[in-house]
């Protein structure tokens, strides 16, 4: 069975003359975004992130979380202008960076300095992995339909065109950030479980479930973010 989000509400319906919902055109970033981030000037297309092959790297030392450089065991297979991803095996855990310089010894194989585009958004402890991505060709601009503030994951989207890959990059023109990404849509467990991206910035959602030659069915859920988790139960007919 295919679970989804179908439609939003920004801000709670009235009970007695609800509005209509809007269009679910949002997507769930990981980690979460670093910087402020404005309707009008900013930009989010995808930007699918694969390993290079290149050997893995290690650090030198912690790399705390909004540091904009860290030290690399060696520079090899790694320049400006490339990325690369911290602790890229744990998702709950990984940065993509964007590489602005790199300050080396003499030789490729000795450690390095990375100065970064963009803050780091997590704290990675010495001798964590970093990993030589290679990022795919930028796809279609879409534009945001609200601002993002620091620490924000769920992004208001004016249009969403070509979100059907794992990576998106945020722009400004200037700063790019490169996270990983979701859309609001799973399918079921054998169980008949299923669990859906984070969520937040929007009041109430219409989650449509779809199993078989049976007709969709959609029900209402209103957000309590007093809850670590909204759980939804789903009946199919």
């Amino acid at each position: 069975m295919s679970v989804s989000v179908t439609g939003i509400w920004r801000t709670p319906p009235s009970p007695t003359a609800p509005s209509p919902a809007s269009p679910p055109d949002l997507i769930y970033v990981e980690p979460r975004v670093g910087l402020e981030r404005l309707i009008g000037t900013c930009n989010v297309r995808r930007r699918d992130l694969t390993p290079t092959g290149s050997q893995d790297k290690r650090l030198e030392a912690e790399a705390a979380a909004q540091a904009v450089k860290f030290r690399v065991s060696n520079q090899i297979g790694i320049a400006t202008g490339d990325v690369v991803a911290i602790e890229p095996d744990d998702v709950g855990r990984t940065d993509f960076v964007l590489i602005a310089g790199i300050v080396g010894g003499a030789s490729a194989n000795e450690a390095a300095t990375i100065f970064t585009v963009a803050p780091l958004i997590r704290t990675h402890p010495r001798d964590a992995v970093v990993r030589p991505m290679t990022a795919a060709v930028a796809g279609t601009n879409n534009l945001l339909a609200a601002d993002i503030a620091p620490a924000d994951s769920t992004l208001l989207m004016a249009s969403m065109s070509g979100f059907g890959g794992t990576h998106v990059e945020i722009t400004d023109g200037i700063v790019n950030e490169l996270r990983a990404m979701r859309l609001y849509q799973t399918v079921t467990g054998t169980d008949g479980s299923y669990r859906l991206p984070p969520i937040s910035r929007v009041a109430q959602v219409e989650i449509t479930a779809v199993s078989g030659a049976n007709p969709p069915v959609n029900s209402l859920l209103r957000i309590d973010y007093s809850r670590g988790e909204n759980r939804h139960d789903i009946t199919i007919p």
